[in-house]
């Protein structure tokens, strides 16, 4: 509501403006999907260099309001559950974390093939390959928007190793059993 994109579809991008995120085809996914839909904005979370450029683009393809700038954000998690869908086409990725961050918050992403997919914990990852035109992105959008639920994530995300109280909780362990408890 704080951003006004109630009754919209939110596709949703979090990464520096750097060449790896791929901010282009990011702007150019997100025209043919808006020309498509026009009731979607394209909500952007970060910073870096290349920023001011990729307002140009998008001003250059028209995406006025729709394709929003915010910022280097601290609600990350809270952006996360207004969006309808995490779109990431990096031209090279190790494990994002923060496709993970988009599953746990039970989004479904629609990723480049140039993302490891180790990053497919919870089934709702979609790879297209990086070459293929902006149009077969949006087909891709559309079949994993289409009937798409949101449901907890948690336990899939427990189980692959991203629980925080388990990771902090093996590491005392480790560092007792190796050093000796300190008391």
């Amino acid at each position: 509501a704080a951003l006004g994109v109630e009754g919209k579809t939110v596709i949703g991008h979090v990464g520096r403006f750097f060449a790896q995120k791929n901010h282009t085809k990011l702007l150019d996914v997100f025209a043919a999907y808006h020309q498509a839909h026009p009731d979607s904005v394209l909500l952007m979370a970060g910073e870096g260099e290349l920023q001011a450029a990729m307002e140009k683009k998008a001003a250059d393809l028209g995406l006025g309001d729709s394709a929003r700038f915010l910022g280097i954000r601290s609600d990350v998690e809270e952006l996360m559950q207004g969006m309808d869908l995490f779109l990431m086409p990096s031209l090279y990725e190790g494990l994002p974390v923060v496709g993970i961050e988009a599953q746990a918050a039970g989004l479904p992403l629609v990723v480049s093939d140039g993302i490891t997919e180790e990053l497919n914990i919870t089934g709702n990852v979609r790879f297209v390959e990086l070459d293929r035109p902006a149009e077969q992105w949006v087909t891709v959008m559309e079949d994993t928007l289409a009937g798409f639920r949101r449901t907890d994530t948690t336990e899939a995300i427990k189980q692959a190793g991203y629980d925080i109280g388990a990771t902090a909780d093996f590491l005392q362990e480790y560092y007792l059993k190796k050093h000796g408890e300190v008391t």
